[in-house]
């Protein structure tokens, strides 16, 4: 007589010593349960998905991001939205608010508008307000929420200029960011933050200093040339 064969239990147990907990990580529409193992005592998570399905999942493909949900999308998606640029770029924003890891996100308590938590309401306000693809979401406010009030589109350059890191100088009567300043003059972004961000010099001492040969390399000789030319060109014009 055959002897049917009984489904397997996944049980709860404590992340092995020398393995990271991943407990609380989110990857695309999972989110890690608790640690498990497998039916031949392989270490798994289990993940509970959006669309209400739970799963045991190896932990890699997690930690990775390569693995984004339990398989209901190859069933809930014939149209491919979920691989299109637009869905990719909400799927970080609502990872990245939700995982407590992220400092300078989810750890510091940034969060996604309540209507912003469906996909489709967050793609009619991006198609409403400028989307394309050579662009991306950026805060006004980087210590506000993602939402409609505080959110808008910009190229990847301007995104860089307004994070908590950018430097802010002084130039030309007007407040910059160190790289608009570097840019306008000509001079290398990264030996102006040698000498403003790391020796607390103004913009203006630390041209003086690079002008004056604060190091004799041939690169620094170049940039001193350069700056001297820029600034004769400015005075004539």
């Amino acid at each position: 007589m055959a002897v049917a064969e009984l489904e397997f239990t996944y049980t709860r147990i404590d992340a092995p010593e020398g393995v990271t907990d991943l407990t609380g990580l989110t990857s695309g529409m999972l989110t890690v349960l608790w640690p498990t193992r497998g039916p031949k005592r392989d270490l798994r998570w289990m993940c509970q998905c959006e669309c209400g399905n739970r799963k045991a999942m190896p932990g890699a493909p997690l930690r990775s991001g390569q693995t984004q949900a339990c398989g209901c999308l190859r069933i809930k998606d014939p149209e491919g939205i979920r691989k299109t640029r637009l869905h990719g770029i909400w799927r970080n924003m609502v990872n990245r608010c939700r995982d407590i890891t992220r400092g300078g996100y989810g750890g510091r308590g940034i969060q996604v508008a309540e209507e912003w938590r469906e996909y489709e309401a967050f793609q009619r306000w991006a198609m409403a307000n400028g989307y394309a693809d050579d662009l991306t979401i950026d805060r006004r406010d980087n210590d506000g929420d993602y939402c409609p009030a505080n959110c808008h589109w910009t190229t990847m350059l301007q995104q860089s200029r307004n994070t908590r890191r950018t430097v802010w100088v002084d130039h030309d009567g007007k407040t910059v960011s160190l790289g608009e300043a570097a840019a306008d003059l000509g001079i290398s972004y990264h030996q102006l933050h040698a000498r403003v961000k790391r020796r607390g010099m103004t913009l203006a001492a630390a041209l003086a200093d690079i002008a004056a040969g604060g190091c004799q390399s041939p690169q620094y000789l170049r940039m001193a040339e350069g700056l001297a030319r820029k600034r004769a060109a400015k005075a004539a014009a």
